[in-house]
């Protein structure tokens, strides 16, 4: 499921899925509360590299230098 490969993948570079929900077929809706905005991005673009279309993102600056994002996301096709 949609929810499971976007925790794993998160995972496998130290990001936590603070919201992870599937809607649907091959849609879901993340939130991460802290990230580092260069590893964020990456894997943002990883993603996109296999097929994910990013529908709504929002990327909030903390005080500390990281960021918060929430998303929405599906696989290309869906």
């Amino acid at each position: 499921a949609i929810d499971q490969y976007l925790a794993q993948s998160a995972g496998e570079i130290g990001l936590t899925l603070d919201r992870n929900e599937a809607r649907g077929e091959g849609q879901a809706t993340i939130a991460i509360a802290t990230a580092r905005a260069t590893v964020l991005t990456d894997w943002l673009a990883s993603l996109e590299g296999q097929g994910f279309v990013i529908d709504q993102l929002t990327i909030t600056p903390a005080a500390d230098g990281t960021v918060g994002l929430t998303a929405e996301l599906r696989k290309g096709g869906q």
